[in-house]
C-alpha cells in the first residue's frame, strides 16, 4: 500500500515553495510539473480517498470535514511542508480539502468563456447523440491543464459511482461537485443554472469513456461556429425585447447629466445617481428582459464610454 504523503520538496521544486490554494492552474503547472497537468495536491488527496475512503459510507461526500483540520492542512500544503494524510487527516477532511481547492481557483475548471456555450448547448439540443457530440467538442476547447484536471476528477467520481452505485449515483456526486467545477453556488436565482450544471456533470460521469477516452470521432471547424451562433442569437433575442423603453430612459438620464455637468452642478457620485434614476423609473412591463443590457450599459456609463449618440444609434 502506498504511503499517502505529499511529494518531497526536491520533487516539487517551486510549487511547494509557493502557495497552492488560490493559484491559477497554469501557474501551478508551470511551477514544477511540466509533465503532469493535474495539480499534485489533487492527485495526492484523491489517492488517499481511494485507498482509505470507506466510500461505502452513506453521505460521505456531503459531510464537511472538521474546519480546523482542513485549514491546518491547507496551511501545511501552502507552506511546502510534507503532509501524511494517513496520520494527519481523515476522509471527510480530505474531501473538504479537495473541494476547497477547486472552489479557491481564481478561474473555475470550466472557465467562464466556455460556460455560456455549455449552458446554451444544454437548452438547444434535445437529441441526445447530437448533444453529446457537441459537448465533447466544447470540452476539447478547454486549456490542456483544465481538461486534464476535469478528466482526472471525472475518472475518480465515475469510479466511485460505478463501484458504489447503491450509495453514490452519478447524479448525487454531480450535485456535490458540479458547483465546485463550474463555480456555481447556492442562490435562489441560480437554481435553473445549478440544475443544468448538475445535469452536464452527471452526463460526464455516466459517459466518462465516451467523453474522455474515445479518440475515434473527428470534429469539423463548423462545430464551434454553430454553437457560438446559437449562443449569440439567444443573447440578442433576450436583449432586444423591451430595449426601446430602456434606451429612451437611458438617453434622457445621460442628457440630464451632461446639462448639469456643464454648469458644474454635479459631483461624480451625483452623476451616477442621476443616470440611474431614469433607468429605475422604467415600468416593469416590457423591461424585464433588458436587465442584462441595463447591467452592461451601467458599467459603460461608469467608465464614461457611452454617449447618447451611441445609445440612439443602437436602437
Amino acid at each position: 500500500m502506498r504511503k499517502s504523503s505529499s511529494p518531497s520538496l526536491s520533487n516539487c521544486n517551486s510549487v511547494l515553495a509557493n502557495k497552492i490554494f488560490g493559484i491559477p492552474l497554469d501557474e501551478l503547472q508551470q511551477g514544477g510539473h511540466p509533465d503532469n497537468e493535474v495539480p499534485f495536491i489533487v492527485r495526492h488527496v484523491v489517492d488517499y480517498i481511494e485507498e482509505h475512503g470507506g466510500l461505502e459510507q452513506q453521505g460521505l461526500f456531503q459531510v464537511n470535514g472538521n474546519a480546523e483540520t482542513v485549514e491546518w492542512l491547507r496551511q501545511r500544503y501552502d507552506s511546502g511542508e510534507e503532509v501524511d494524510l494517513v496520520k494527519e487527516a481523515d476522509v471527510p477532511s480530505a474531501i473538504s480539502l479537495l473541494r476547497f481547492f477547486l472552489q479557491e481557483l481564481p478561474e473555475p475548471v470550466i472557465p467562464g468563456s466556455l460556460h455560456i456555450h455549455l449552458m446554451q448547448l444544454s437548452q438547444d439540443y434535445n437529441n441526445e447523440d447530437e448533444f453529446g457530440r457537441k459537448l465533447r467538442f466544447l470540452l476539447q476547447q478547454l486549456p490542456p491543464v483544465n481538461y486534464s484536471l476535469l478528466k482526472f476528477l471525472c475518472r475518480f467520481l465515475a469510479n466511485v459511482a460505478s463501484h458504489h452505485e447503491e450509495i453514490w449515483s452519478a447524479n448525487s456526486l454531480a450535485a456535490v461537485f458540479g458547483p465546485d467545477v463550474f463555480h456555481i453556488y447556492t442562490d435562489v436565482e441560480d437554481l435553473k443554472e445549478q440544475e443544468i450544471v448538475s445535469r452536464i456533470m452527471a452526463g460526464l460521469l455516466e459517459n466518462y469513456y465516451e467523453f474522455f477516452e474515445n479518440e475515434e470521432e473527428d470534429f469539423s471547424s463548423n462545430d464551434l461556429s454553430s454553437i457560438t451562433e446559437q449562443a449569440g442569437s439567444s443573447v440578442l433575442h433576450k436583449l432586444e425585447s423591451g430595449e426601446q423603453a430602456f434606451h429612451e430612459a437611458l438617453e434622457k438620464g445621460i442628457t440630464a447629466v451632461k446639462e448639469r455637468r456643464d454648469v458644474n452642478e454635479l459631483s461624480e457620485e451625483e452623476e451616477e445617481d442621476e443616470k440611474l434614476e431614469h433607468i429605475e423609473e422604467l415600468p416593469e412591463e416590457g423591461t424585464e428582459k433588458s436587465s442584462d443590457m441595463a447591467e452592461v450599459v451601467q458599467l459603460r456609463m461608469t467608465e464614461n464610454i457611452l454617449e447618447p449618440s451611441s445609445v440612439t444609434a443602437s436602437t
